[in-house]
């Protein structure tokens, strides 16, 4: 599970730069800095990823990174009214923050659904 949470925590590095060059792209003369947003909770979820190699801090250390994505999952969940509209193909303010809202949103849930499986099953395992 600890190189799960550095691959689903590089994933949301990433979409900061990728979303932020793209605003350039598209011409916006200042793009927002808030587009690295999920670039630090990736940083976070990487950190406790590496943290959880070490089998005397594994427990703590992922418990740690499934905090982190739900903190995430929440955040995005700000823009989850505009989903509706972007998906159909629809007019939104600010599409790209849209998407890589969108984007933070599906990756905190799987990296999150996948924390509470790994949970449950070792649960069960100690019983």
């Amino acid at each position: 599970m600890p190189s799960t949470a550095i691959l689903f925590g590089a994933l949301l590095f990433a979409l900061g730069p990728i979303f932020f060059f793209l605003q350039m792209s598209q011409g916006d003369s200042s793009p927002s800095p808030t587009a690295f947003i999920p670039s630090l909770v990736g940083i976070f979820i990487i950190a406790f990823g590496l943290a959880a190699k070490s089998p005397s801090r594994r427990k703590a250390a992922m418990h740690g990174a499934a905090g982190f994505a739900l903190l995430g999952l929440l955040g995005s969940l700000m823009g989850a009214r505009k989903w509706p509209a972007l998906l159909s193909g629809g007019d939104v303010d600010r599409p790209l923050a849209t998407w890589e809202q969108l984007l933070m949103f599906l990756i905190c849930t799987v990296f999150l659904a996948l924390c509470v499986k790994s949970f449950a099953a070792l649960g069960f395992l100690r019983t």
